[in-house]
């Protein structure tokens, strides 16, 4: 190494010159030279109708395209009414697992939110997820109409009651 001195705005400045290697990586250790990331096969869930308190699950499989092992190191979800679960986060490399989401709907009407993952490299993947919580029994049609009825006469409509739920209901009183 050589030693030098500058002088600049009345300082005395004394360094050395010779060479530093600096190495930077953006990856942990273990990871280092690794290329690509995770992929998800779905890139948005669509639940459909499902009954109000009901549990359904839906499958989403992860590919790591890395050339090392990945782990899914945090899920985060920005709706109450979905989840996302993992069996085992760590995945090898050029391998796949599966991300189990679950939808609960609570309330009413269409309901959205994202599922985030994060893996151990930092790198954030979205999965958009919707499902539309309706009640656990529909009657249709909600309004029935029978115009005019001649006094005496008995007119008939259908009237049909839809249990959306895998209990057993039974209907002990009408009201008209």
């Amino acid at each position: 190494m050589t030693s030098s001195m500058i002088r600049l705005h009345g300082y005395s400045w004394r360094f050395r010159v010779g060479v530093v290697l600096l190495i930077v990586s953006t990856y942990p250790a273990g990871v280092v030279g690794s290329e690509g990331g995770i992929t998800l096969s779905k890139a948005s869930l669509d639940f459909g109708p499902v009954a109000l308190g009901a549990t359904v699950t839906q499958k989403v499989t992860i590919t790591n395209e890395s050339d090392a092992a990945l782990r899914i190191s945090k899920i985060n979800w920005t709706c109450g009414c979905i989840q996302g679960l993992m069996k085992d986060p760590q995945i090898t490399a050029h391998s796949e697992s599966e991300l189990v989401v679950r939808t609960r709907p609570t309330k009413p009407g269409k309901q959205a939110g994202t599922l985030f993952l994060y893996d151990s490299r930092g790198q954030s993947y979205q999965l958009q997820v919707s499902v539309e919580g309706i009640p656990a029994i529909t009657v249709k049609p909600e309004v029935l109409q029978f115009g005019a009825v001649v006094q005496g006469s008995a007119p008939e409509k259908p009237l049909i009651i839809q249990f959306t739920e895998p209990r057993t209901y039974a209907v002990e009183r009408l009201h008209f």
